[in-house]
């Protein structure tokens, strides 16, 4: 019996394995924008991580954690208001070339 190997390529998008979601980094609320509402979903979760002692779930891991540092906390939430206020002003482009663009 022969055996082949496949090669797959990551997406900037994040899947889980069993149901399929597809998750996008900074849209917490999964409504397909990334805005105000985002970043106060990220504070939430913050808040709640902060006082209990909970790990994050998946979900919030890949759509909260915008600076990748493994936390999800304020700084986060800032770097989408930064984000969402200039997409408010300039051409519309994608959070990881905005973040890219702030190194």
């Amino acid at each position: 019996m022969t055996s082949t190997s496949t090669a797959t390529t990551t997406q900037p998008t994040t899947t889980t394995p069993d149901t399929g979601k597809k998750y996008k980094l900074g849209d917490p609320n999964g409504d397909g924008l990334i805005d105000s509402v985002d970043a106060s979903a990220i504070l939430k979760i913050y808040a709640r991580l902060s006082t209990n002692s909970t790990e994050p779930t998946e979900k919030e891991s890949a759509t909260c954690d915008v600076n990748h540092d493994g936390l999800i906390d304020s700084a986060d939430a800032s770097k989408v208001l930064a984000y969402y206020a200039y997409i408010s002003a300039n051409d519309a482009i994608e959070l990881e070339a905005f973040l890219s663009r702030k190194k």
